[in-house]
């Protein structure tokens, strides 16, 4: 089955050429792809975005409407009407006729003020689409604000931040190619897998590479892949933005920071919207690791198949073993040790449930992971690591990565934060703490 990009490809939409959001409007709608939906476009231009609907959803019935008689067509499955999005009176007359809609997507003129008729029309329907909101950066189309002093990207930030079912799209993190998704059912089920895997990115593209070539590949089962970008100076975020699907990996989902976060609040940004979503496993790794054969099958089913276990890993700094040999017990399921970081963690749902985010007290750099495997030690579960080792591929510990601004910094904040880290686990053993964080 093909997927909406290859389908908007083909039919030649910019919705897949230019601004790349078929991969977002995908995860989303792929659920409803079998269904008899009504779906309805506003704006029609040369109908290349209705055919590629009209594919996608081979059961649907697609409306589109435009203000301009030359754009109007007829054919199987798509109908076309001469509608003003600007006159409400004439939209909310069609809507009472020819509705209810499914879907409907604001594609038309993203002049401000109708972009707010469509949505207080249309924003409670199944699914919400209100794309190329970038047009609220652009003097051209900035014709109204609402009632409280925003355009519609403002409001489309402001109800991601607030609502649990609100999505942004922002191709290069740039507000240049951005499209929003509202969806009114929370029971739509949104993962292509049993397993969500979180990467966050900063600079270091080659690495970064290597590292999702070699987990799409490898895994052995299917997975989700979100990615967030902390604001990369380098052509990370050109890579990103081409990333399609592939082997193992069954969705991309990208973010693009425009300031350096932190590995923390990253994780959290995404952890937060997969916790959501119906998802048995969540996965956490770095953008600088490669993994053995399988590494997804076998984490996963050591977490499922032993109780014991909260957290599985893949070791991928092996001279670990030799220096802190009296943390390491090998069993014939696992490598069982109280040391663990996050190059590669995997969870289920008692974790995600007793556990949940990272502390994010440690800043851009800090001891999140050791925390959190901490946490999790303390609900009685073991942290361990499959046979299998991996290898962390980082130039992190060269003489000429040492020296560079981003190591110094990261040195320093990760060695300044190691008392804070004894505090924590002072008071998460106290009970001062809660070792659960929403």
């Amino acid at each position: 089955m093909k997927s909406l990009h290859e389908i908007g490809m083909a039919c030649n939409t910019d919705k897949a050429y230019d601004h790349n959001f078929c991969n977002f409007y995908d995860y989303h709608l792929s659920s409803l792809r079998d269904q008899p939906l009504k779906i309805l476009e506003i704006g029609i231009w040369k109908g290349e975005s209705l055919r590629m609907w009209k594919e996608y959803f081979p059961n649907a019935k697609i409306h589109a409407i435009d203000i301009n008689p030359a754009f109007l067509f007829q054919e199987d499955r798509i109908s076309t009407y001469l509608v003003d999005q600007g006159n409400i009176e004439q939209l909310t007359k069609f809507k009472n006729e020819h509705g209810p809609f499914d879907i409907v997507i604001d594609d038309g003129s993203h002049f401000t003020y109708h972009q707010f008729i469509s949505y207080s029309l249309f924003s409670e329907t199944l699914i919400f689409i209100w794309e190329d909101l970038h047009t609220s950066r652009m003097p051209h189309y900035l014709t109204a604000k609402n009632s409280t002093d925003e355009y519609p990207l403002d409001v489309a930030k402001r109800l991601c931040a607030s609502e649990p079912n609100c999505y942004l799209f922002d191709r290069d993190g740039d507000e240049a190619h951005v499209t929003f998704i509202k969806i009114n059912n929370t029971n739509l089920k949104k993962t292509y897998s049993d397993t969500a895997v979180l990467m966050s990115t900063y600079n270091r593209v080659d690495l970064t590479k290597k590292t999702i070539d070699n987990i799409c590949n490898s895994a052995g089962t299917d997975f989700d892949l979100y990615l967030i970008d902390d604001n990369s100076s380098d052509e990370t975020k050109n890579y990103l933005s081409s990333l399609q699907p592939f082997n193992f990996c069954k969705s991309i989902n990208i973010k693009y920071n425009t300031e350096n976060l932190g590995k923390a609040k990253n994780l959290n940004y995404w952890l937060k919207h997969v916790y959501n979503l119906d998802y048995s496993h969540y996965c956490v790794m770095d953008n600088d690791v490669l993994l053995p054969k399988n590494w997804l099958v076998k984490t996963t089913s050591t977490v499922k198949n032993n109780s014991e276990v909260g957290i599985c890993s893949v070791l991928v700094e092996t001279d670990l073993i030799t220096k802190y040999k009296d943390r390491f017990v090998f069993t014939s399921k696992y490598i069982d040790s109280n040391l663990m970081g996050g190059p590669c963690m995997v969870w289920g749902t008692d974790v995600k449930d007793k556990i949940g985010l990272f502390c994010e007290d440690y800043g851009k750099y800090g001891h999140e992971d050791a925390d959190f495997t901490f946490r999790c030690q303390l609900l009685g579960k073991k942290t361990v690591y499959i046979h299998d080792f991996g290898e962390h591929t980082g130039e992190d510990n060269t003489p000429e990565m040492h020296k560079t601004i981003y190591r110094i910094e990261k040195t320093k904040l990760f060695e300044s934060s190691k008392g804070l880290l004894f505090d924590n686990i002072f008071k998460y053993n106290n009970g001062i703490k809660s070792i659960l964080i929403k």
